[in-house]
């Protein structure tokens, strides 16, 4: 049985190691996102609030990738979580399933993993 390997724990990297992993996750969670904003037809059907969500959502990911330093920063956990959640919105067949998978991207917002990020 082949299990994926354990995800790296923050407490036992040095802050470079912690900058690298950071900016790993948030460039695969922006890469999702962009995979969204390419369905442009589709993205001008859905109410303008979950617009405005999916943008939020993204203006933070990119704050995060400008301004984290090796000092990492007091929301580590934060950013990791709300990585973590957004991957497990399944995007297959995002075409048939758009509004489900919206829907799932602006209740996860509403968690509230990155209101720390004012933009």
């Amino acid at each position: 049985r082949i299990t994926a390997p354990s995800l790296p724990s923050f407490a036992h990297h040095d802050p470079v190691d912690l900058l690298a992993i950071i900016s790993s996750k948030v460039n695969a969670v922006i890469k999702r996102l962009q995979a969204i904003f390419d369905r442009k037809d589709q993205l001008l059907d859905i109410p303008h609030d979950h617009q405005l969500v999916l943008q939020r959502i993204s203006d933070r990911l990119k704050w995060i990738l400008n301004n984290i330093t090796e000092n990492g920063t007091s929301q580590q956990q934060n950013i990791d979580w709300f990585c973590k959640e957004f991957g497990k919105v399944k995007f297959s067949g995002l075409g048939q399933n758009f509004e489900r998978v919206v829907k799932t991207l602006v209740e996860l917002e509403h968690f509230g993993y990155l209101d720390w990020i004012v933009v």
